[in-house]
């Protein structure tokens, strides 16, 4: 897992937390309705009420340059699962890359990364990522680049390829990323893709490129409990 080590090591040292003299954003992210039932497809109509991510730019191999292949992020909770969707364009959808049968070969493959930063101590993140086979990986970064295997965490996943490239889904329970919501809780997150034939490296949402402090990218956001 060497060069996804490497990938998540460069989320960490491009993004995170808000620099001084930075006006602080937060988003408000749309509640899911009900609970989507997770097929890799985004076809439920369900993510039709998520908060949609279309900003992405470059980490690799020119950061912050245009990206070559379109990506779209799509994002909802409720008072028990973090749900993202992620639909992933490939001009040439027969290359796309997912041989891996075991997590420590995803790196060779096209993968998608959600990273979060739930406690926003802008030292450490979480990340849960996919293949387009569906095999996961999922673990803690901090920013100087030292990797931690994830212990036993439960999270769920789907993700299929199509003629126009794949998508993932992901269920990620609020209580493994560490979010109580009792009331309302913020956290700041990322998404990261991986494009295997290219070696392009993708980040979302786009936010102010180039910021000095680690971690100066993610955005973040704010959760409500769900009366």
């Amino acid at each position: 897992m060497k060069r996804t080590a490497a990938s998540l090591v460069s989320i960490v040292s491009l993004t995170c937390a808000v620099s001084a003299g930075q006006q602080e954003r937060i988003l408000n992210v749309r509640q899911a309705p009900y609970q989507p039932i997770l097929e890799g497809k985004l076809i439920s109509p369900v993510w039709r009420s998520a908060t949609v991510f279309t900003k992405f730019h470059a980490l690799q191999p020119t950061p912050g340059s245009p990206t070559t292949e379109r990506t779209v992020a799509y994002m909802m909770y409720d008072n028990q699962f973090l749900y993202v969707g992620m639909r992933l364009d490939d001009k040439q959808p027969s290359a796309i890359r997912s041989d891996a049968k075991l997590p420590e070969d995803v790196a060779k493959d096209d993968w998608v990364a959600v990273c979060v930063d739930p406690t926003e101590d802008h030292r450490h993140a979480q990340y849960f990522l996919v293949n387009a086979a569906n095999v996961r990986v999922n673990g803690t970064i901090d920013a100087h680049g030292s990797r931690t295997p994830a212990t036993v965490k439960t999270w769920h996943s789907a993700a299929t390829r199509g003629a126009n490239g794949w998508c993932a889904e992901f269920a990620i329970p609020l209580d493994t990323i560490g979010i109580k919501l009792k009331d309302k809780a913020i956290m700041s997150f990322k998404f990261i893709r991986s494009i295997a034939r290219t070696g392009e490296q993708q980040e979302g949402p786009s936010t102010a490129f180039g910021e000095k402090s680690p971690f100066d990218e993610f955005l973040k956001l704010r959760f409500f409990a769900k009366k």
